[in-house]
């Protein structure tokens, strides 16, 4: 019969998840789907922290201000190339 992990291996198992999700993020195609997962890898290190406010938090795990700015800017990058080239890959 397995035992249960304590509180330390089951908020440093969430943090690798979360670790995980970060890295997936990073080579995501869309926009999305890279929101999505930071979204999960977040929720991954608040439970963890949850779980046990003692344990060390994840290097990159910090404010996802930076991320929201990017996501914006590329978001504003999409926007501006729609307007510029308005017929891009579409025949009318």
């Amino acid at each position: 019969m397995t035992q249960m992990p304590s509180r330390a291996e089951a908020a440093d198992d969430l943090r690798e998840h979360a670790a995980s999700c970060r890295r997936l993020a990073r080579s995501s195609s869309t926009v999305g789907g890279s929101v999505a997962l930071r979204t999960v890898a977040h929720q991954y290190e608040a439970d963890a922290e949850r779980i046990d406010p003692s344990s060390p938090v994840s290097v990159g795990a910090g404010s996802s201000g930076d991320w929201d700015a990017l996501v914006r800017v590329r978001l504003a990058l999409k926007r501006q190339m729609a307007f510029s080239y308005p017929h891009n890959g579409v025949k009318g």
